[in-house]
């Protein structure tokens, strides 16, 4: 288990996921099957009909299978999975776009599902976040990591350590008791894999100065409550 080191060398995200969609993979498993009707069952019960919506990460659109919108606007950084998107709802706007660069939209509905615990750093990870609060006008569904995934067990002391010697982690140890101590508490933060863990929770203050409060938080039922789906809504002006 890495402490988020391995990351350093993981390929920038546009390479990513033009090589992820370009070899035929898909969005992933929270887009598809049960998890994706849990997500659409916590939607549904607070809000009816979907009018107008800016899907941010839309992906290969499995999401919305069976389902339709009006107004749709997918912001994705893949022009692979865009051309595809493009012609499987030519009626549907795309743009291609880093969801940490600001753009001049708004939706009354704005969606952001499994996205966030792919951004590697955490200057990216704000500035999407202070973004999705822009966009919103009315309501914001978040579905990303409420819990740290790589923070188990072992896996905690493991990261605190740089890798040497146990004689040379007990002196470690000795100079640096503090860093030990705020290291395993908050656990590794990557898998060394293109997924990092930010702490969602650490950003609701800068939510509700952006005039959003949080109506609920919906915890999986398939993976012990690690992902949640957050749903925000615009105060009244």
């Amino acid at each position: 288990m890495s402490d988020g080191s391995a990351t350093q060398t993981a390929p920038a995200p546009t390479e990513y996921w033009e090589a992820r969609y370009r070899a035929g993979g898909a969005s992933g498993a929270g887009s598809i099957g049960a998890v994706r009707a849990w997500k659409w069952s916590a939607i549904e019960g607070h809000i009816g009909a979907l009018n107008h919506v800016l899907d941010v990460g839309c992906g290969d659109l499995s999401f919305w299978e069976g389902r339709n919108c009006p107004r749709y606007l997918g912001i994705d950084l893949s022009e692979t999975i865009l051309r595809k998107n493009r012609l499987k709802r030519p009626g549907w706007s795309f743009v291609c776009a880093d969801a940490a660069r600001t753009l001049r939209v708004h939706a009354e509905v704005v969606f952001c599902m499994d996205v966030l615990f792919h951004i590697l750093e955490e200057s990216r990870f704000r500035a999407i976040v202070a973004n999705l609060c822009a966009y919103t006008d009315q309501w914001l569904f978040v579905c990303t990591w409420g819990r740290n995934p790589f923070a188990r067990g072992w896996s905690r002391v493991q990261c605190a350590f740089p890798q040497r010697s146990w004689a040379g982690r007990a002196v470690f140890l000795t100079v640096h008791p503090l860093q030990v101590a705020r290291a395993i508490v908050r656990g590794p933060v990557s898998g060394g894999s293109h997924e990092r863990y930010h702490s969602f929770e650490a950003t609701l203050d800068m939510l509700r100065d952006g005039g959003l409060s949080l109506v609920s938080t919906h915890p999986s039922p398939f993976d012990g409550g690690i992902n949640s789906l957050y749903v925000f809504r615009r105060n009244p002006t």
